[in-house]
């Protein structure tokens, strides 16, 4: 139901966080970034027109993407001029439990610009 009185919220006011940010590392998985394969999961399928295959370039090109996208042209990521809050926060970008860097222990991440590796 709708209520009579507003919130409080104002538009700008409160950016968008990339909580999940990512897709898996399979075949086409830029396709349908929200699909995943998981034996344990009712939910697992490949991305259209996806042949199962592992690519792990693919994971990497999406993230270099999003990252380049909103967090490189501030015209792709506008600020809002009464708050000064730009749309989206990179800064608090989190990859999703589908994205694991694959770099030896001890060693830096392999996608060192790529926020939060989460999971």
């Amino acid at each position: 139901m709708r209520s009579e009185a507003p919130t409080l919220w104002l538009p700008g006011s409160k950016p968008i966080w990339f909580t999940e940010l990512g897709c898996a590392a399979v075949d086409k998985a830029t396709n349908q970034p929200n699909k995943f394969l998981d034996a344990k999961s009712s939910e697992s399928s490949l991305p259209k027109f996806s042949n199962g295959r592992r690519d792990d370039y693919i994971q990497r090109q999406y993230l270099r993407a999003m990252y380049e996208y909103w967090g490189g042209d501030p015209a792709n990521n506008i600020t809002d001029v009464e708050t000064g809050v730009q749309m989206v926060d990179m800064s608090r970008a989190m990859s999703g439990p589908g994205m694991r860097d694959l770099s030896p222990p001890g060693s830096p991440p392999a996608i060192s610009n790529c926020g939060a590796m989460g999971g």
